[in-house]
């Protein structure tokens, strides 16, 4: 073979050797798995992100990038090869996110709720596309500080680390063990503490008007403690002397518990049956504001020898009774003594149809059934300035009884 012969013969076995790892790099990256690309327009790319990052719906791999370019409008454009097997609905949105703080980018799908307008062909774009700024910034910031940490010093943390650990192993485990047991049970109190936070919140809007208010309360307190301070040793010996009361209150009240439990339940019996019987107690305790008010008025002007005060009342009776008191103080209807010969003209006088009080026996008119004229007008008026007299309120006289009987009867 010539020497140009075999020149001809290397440069071919260069060129197919340059292929076949041209092939293999690109069946490595899935150039021959079928599927189709899409393009997706983002306003910035983050750490390591570039061709071979995954493309994820749900968590689960379905496609990847090929390659990134810069545009003119300092947009990063992707191309994303998504596998033929998964459908992409016009509508669909586009993040990038780190899996961790050390990196590891990838493309994530979220599919639209209606897949009424179709899916996207190859060559299509995706309209919706954002980064996740919080861990991009997060990277771009840790990334100088991993930069400045010392390999060796790094290692002999690690070491050290490593020795002090050795041999607890049992320890870190149920540390771990408590701690999932804490997160659980974090977990199913999540609900009592959200019902407690909005309870909080609610009664700090309720506090909220009186801010002002406590504020200066928390002032006034602020300007005793000084007081209060000072007078400490008073209220401890106060305590100390108080002591001995509270502890034989506590023994008197255990002691007595069963009837402060009677007394409880019996004063909710009281409590039910004035409920039950509410318009009869209120009657009651209206009359019994009328009988002090009728004192509280009645009260008159004398004082008696004691020092005590009286009241005056008008006594409102039946004519049946003022007719038998006066008869019976005229005329006994039992006892065998004779009337007195002074009041035989008011006893004829009250005899007959005027009172109705029973005629003495040596009354020959009374017996005959009649009174005289002049004896029924007496009894009349008699009865008249009676029951005027009782009547009317109580006044302080001198008149002895002579003296009345004759202002009744009349002067001789």
């Amino acid at each position: 073979m010539t020497r140009g012969a075999q020149a001809v013969a290397a440069l071919a076995v260069v060129i197919l050797l340059v292929a076949t790892s041209v092939l293999a790099v690109r069946a490595s990256y899935g150039a021959f798995k079928g599927g189709y690309t899409i393009i997706g327009s983002f306003e910035k790319a983050t750490y390591g992100f570039g061709p071979n990052t995954e493309v994820d719906y749900l968590g689960v791999e379905v496609g990847h990038v090929t390659h990134v370019r810069l545009q003119s409008d300092h947009q990063v454009e992707v191309f994303m090869k998504v596998d033929a097997g998964f459908k992409v609905p016009v509508g669909t949105a586009a993040e990038v996110h780190d899996r961790s703080l050390f990196g590891d980018p990838y493309v994530a799908l979220e599919l639209p709720a209606s897949t009424a307008h179709g899916y996207l062909k190859g060559g299509d774009r995706i309209e919706v596309t954002s980064v996740d700024a919080d861990t991009a910034d997060l990277i771009a910031t840790t990334s100088p500080l991993l930069a400045q940490i010392n390999g060796n010093d790094l290692l002999t943390l690690v070491t050290e680390l490593d020795d002090a650990t050795a041999g607890e192993g049992p320890a870190i485990a149920q540390s771990i063990h408590d701690g999932a047991q804490l997160t659980d049970l974090y977990a199913n109190s999540i609900n009592a503490q959200l019902e407690a936070l909005d309870a909080f919140s609610a009664f700090q809007a309720a506090i909220t008007p009186d801010a002002d208010a406590l504020n200066n309360l928390a002032a006034g307190s602020n300007q005793a403690l000084p007081t209060l301070n000072a007078a400490e040793a008073a209220f401890q010996q106060a305590l100390q002397t108080i002591q001995p009361f509270a502890a034989q209150l506590a023994d008197v009240i255990a002691q007595e518990r069963p009837n402060i439990d009677a007394l409880l339940d019996r004063g909710a019996n009281v409590v039910r049956l004035l409920a039950m019987r509410e318009p009869q107690v209120e009657q009651v305790i209206s009359g019994l504001a009328l009988y002090l008010q009728k004192f509280a008025l009645g009260t008159g002007p004398e004082t008696l020898p004691n020092g005590t005060k009286f009241v005056y009342f008008k006594n409102f009776i039946e004519l049946s009774d003022i007719q038998n008191l006066i008869c019976g103080l005229v005329d006994p209807p039992q006892g065998g003594s004779a009337v007195p010969a002074a009041l035989q003209p008011l006893v004829e006088a009250l005899s007959g149809t005027a009172l109705g009080c029973a005629a003495p026996a040596s009354s020959a008119e009374a017996s005959a059934g009649g009174l005289p004229p002049g004896a029924q007008a007496a009894a009349s008026d008699l009865m008249q300035q009676i029951a005027g007299q009782v009547g009317a309120p109580e006044v302080a006289r001198t008149e002895t009884v002579g003296q009345l009987l004759q202002s009744m009867l009349g002067s001789p």
